[in-house]
């Protein structure tokens, strides 16, 4: 099979992601702008110091792993540093290798895995109010370290399941891997995936093999999930590894709470996230939905923003929004799998001469408009040092 080169494009934007979120990382640990990480390394301490292990573990043990090998006082922030770099680069790489096909040697279209890792809901500038973050559904976020630690693995983890749907068998060993590294990690994209596999599995004209092997799949992620939410809000025995010292509260049903706690304009915040997606839904439907990879990723998305609108923590990490982290990654997603069809429809486009190269372009501007409104963003959050 003939490679397909990667242009300068490539080079360039990898350049960019790495020393680019480098430095935003960089300034949060400095305290410059306000994040989660510093918070991350002082509860790593204080369950390090009592011999305990925060609940899900693979986010702490992989920075403190890393920091190690790293000598200094300042050795968690170097490798949580470390950690955060590459993860957003081993994002853009899978997200230019799933596109390759589509890009080909256009040097253009090359720059479009750049602009998904910077798009963001669109922003009225001097209109928006006190939160430009917080309400919004965003594909991208720069503050929180587990969503973007697991983001990779959940990319790698779509790219398996989907294969259930568009004729082919998952490979045991990586599906088996990927689950585990985000059960580890943050298991919050798993709320979305799961009930989307199943609808799939009910619902799309699949074999019984397939059916069967997602059903096993789906009750052994769900039965982990449930083991979890135990650890985290059960556990009481303080000889427990995983011995929760905050007394968090329980997961309860809250419509629309957290979220209407969170949202200066609900009906802006809803409908700016999503121009791209809804122009393009109402102009190639019903292409789009014949796709079995679309569908599972907007299915995945779906439900989890439903989880988000119905869920809650009670108690005092009830605005922490603990059940938002799942739209990123699974938004994301969505966007990229978008992406894979619209080059299709344009390549397709201008071999066919079909007629839709002006609703192209205005999905192209729409794109565009999003990459503009993450670049003001990450603009914003440098100059009044606060991710919201």
């Amino acid at each position: 099979m003939k490679m397909i080169p990667r242009l300068p494009a490539f080079w360039i934007a990898a350049l960019l992601v790495t020393l680019g979120y480098f430095w935003i990382t960089y300034e949060m640990l400095a305290g410059n702008i306000f994040s989660d990480f510093l918070a991350h390394l002082d509860i790593w301490n204080f369950y390090h110091e009592r011999g305990k292990i925060p609940f899900p573990p693979l986010y702490y043990l992989t920075f403190f792993g890393i920091s190690t090998v790293i000598p200094g006082s300042k050795s968690l922030k170097i490798a949580l540093l470390l950690m955060m770099g590459i993860s957003w680069l081993a994002k853009y790489l899978l997200t230019y290798h799933f596109l390759k096909n589509e890009i080909r040697e256009n040097p253009w279209l090359a720059w479009i895995p750049f602009g998904l890792l910077l798009m963001f809901p669109l922003v009225l500038l001097n209109w928006e109010g006190e939160y430009w973050l917080l309400g919004k559904m965003t594909p991208n976020l720069w503050h929180n370290g587990s969503t973007i630690f697991v983001f990779p693995f959940c990319m790698l983890l779509f790219w398996e399941v989907r294969k259930w749907y568009i004729g082919s068998q998952p490979n045991f060993i990586p599906l088996i891997s990927w689950t585990l590294l985000v059960l580890l990690i943050k298991p919050s994209y798993l709320f979305g995936l799961i009930p989307g596999l199943m609808v799939m599995a009910i619902f799309s004209n699949t074999s019984r093999k397939s059916v069967f092997a997602t059903g096993i799949y789906s009750v052994l992620v769900m039965s982990f999930l449930l083991g979890s939410k135990w650890l985290i809000f059960s556990e009481t025995a303080e000889d427990s590894l995983f011995y929760n010292f905050n007394a968090r509260g329980d997961v309860m049903i809250d419509p629309f709470g957290v979220w209407r706690k969170l949202s200066e304009n609900p009906v802006w915040d809803f409908f700016g996230s999503f121009p791209l997606l809804i122009a393009s839904l109402i102009f190639f439907g019903k292409t789009l939905w014949a796709n079995p990879e679309f569908r599972l990723a907007f299915l995945t998305f779906c439900f989890g923003i439903l989880v988000f609108f119905l869920f809650a923590e009670s108690g005092p990490g009830y605005l922490d929004g603990n059940f938002y982290w799942q739209i990123p990654v699974s938004l994301f997603i969505l966007y990229l799998v978008l992406a894979m069809n619209l080059l299709k429809m344009l390549g397709e486009n201008f071999i066919n001469e079909k007629p839709n190269q002006l609703k192209l372009s205005l999905l192209g501007f729409l794109f565009a408009i999003h990459v503009f409104s993450g670049l003001a963003y990450l603009i914003r959050i440098q100059v009044v040092g606060q991710f919201f």
